[in-house]
């Protein structure tokens, strides 16, 4: 069998550079599906707090890592819209909330490998009371805070009683008292004019 000495030029020169570019294309995938995960982790870690910096950031990547997803892009764009909506009722808003939130990380769970299922990923979450309480706390004196700046909220003040000098109480009615005479013609003020020129000054 005869070897063409081209293809072995073609094979000796093509070959490193397809292995180079194999190399780059499975580092490129394997970087891919490294942020993917990292995403879904701060989205798992961050189901009760939504409100945080590190939850709203994730949520706005997921279209940067997951964009060649039709299926999660579609219950992300699901989830988005409701979250967007006035809530008519916060308990019904709420319940429908978790629900779109589970089945977009349930979608993601499974594009990246993970055993989870809806159920897990709904019920299985530790909440303590005492976050709830804190982060229902600082809704409160944000708002008040807000409004007191803008002025629509006044501080409401309790004066039980006031510290009074009666020396210095006294002083304040006389001073009020030769005042009101002086205004309504009944004294004078004494007035002392000194002469400018005056050698012995």
């Amino acid at each position: 069998m005869e070897v063409n000495p081209w293809a072995i030029v073609f094979a000796t020169l093509a070959g490193p550079i397809l292995a180079v570019e194999a190399q780059r294309w499975v580092s490129k995938r394997t970087e891919r599906k490294q942020r993917q995960q990292q995403l879904f982790r701060a989205l798992m870690n961050t189901r009760i707090g939504t409100l945080t910096f590190e939850h709203v950031s994730a949520l706005n990547a997921v279209p940067l890592e997951f964009h060649q997803d039709a299926t999660i892009m579609q219950k992300w764009r699901t989830y988005l819209q409701h979250l967007n909506t006035k809530m008519e009722s916060l308990e019904v808003w709420g319940v429908r909330r978790v629900d779109l939130y589970s089945d977009l990380l349930a979608e993601m769970a499974k594009r990246l490998g993970y055993g989870f299922d809806l159920l897990q990923l709904k019920n299985e979450i530790y909440s303590p009371q005492g976050h709830a309480e804190i982060e229902a706390d600082q809704v409160v004196i944000r708002r008040g805070v807000a409004e007191l700046l803008k002025g629509d909220r006044a501080l409401p003040l309790d004066v039980r009683s006031i510290a009074q000098d009666p020396e210095m109480s006294g002083r304040i009615r006389d001073l009020q008292d030769l005042l009101a005479r002086w205004l309504r013609g009944e004294i004078s003020p004494k007035v002392t004019v000194e002469d400018a020129n005056d050698p012995l000054r």
